[in-house]
């Protein structure tokens, strides 16, 4: 019965094998982007170790393509701890999902949150407050919908 069962896995593991092989030999047509680039939205300056700084940025990077065939963008907004780059690419090179709505003529715009990848993060105010040095008040807001 073992032999069964580990003949029936190696067989699941070769035709999965084989699928994700042929999806990445799929010759796409090149992408045609009438414009791109980023932004940022909001943000302040603090002070962190007699330096000003910007923080609470919002990160956002657009994609609009060459024959925008919808009216609205697609949005897209990472969640828990991961980054806006998820959307743009797979750990095995094919395209993401920024890129599927792009060849289907929609804008695309890729969020990063504030303290979160793109966006970036100054640890002074945390350290600050870590050392005793500063009040807890002084630390950057976290949101619900950002953790």
């Amino acid at each position: 019965m073992s032999q069964l069962r580990f003949a029936c896995a190696a067989w699941v593991v070769a035709c999965g094998l084989m699928v994700t092989a042929g999806a990445k030999d799929i010759a796409l047509p090149p992408l045609s982007i009438a414009q791109q680039g980023y932004f940022f939205v909001g943000g302040k300056y603090s002070t962190a170790n007699d330096r000003q700084v910007m923080t609470d940025q919002l990160y956002v990077e657009f994609l609009i393509p060459g024959k925008q065939t919808h009216p609205w963008p697609i949005v897209m907004v990472h969640g828990l701890g991961q980054t806006g780059t998820n959307f743009t690419g797979t750990a095995d090179g094919r395209e993401g999902w920024a890129h599927y709505f792009l060849r289907r003529g929609f804008p695309v715009y890729i969020v990063d949150v504030p303290g979160r990848g793109r966006a970036g993060f100054v640890p002074d105010q945390f350290n600050d407050v870590k050392a005793g040095v500063a009040q807890p008040n002084t630390q950057a807001v976290l949101r619900a919908w950002d953790s």
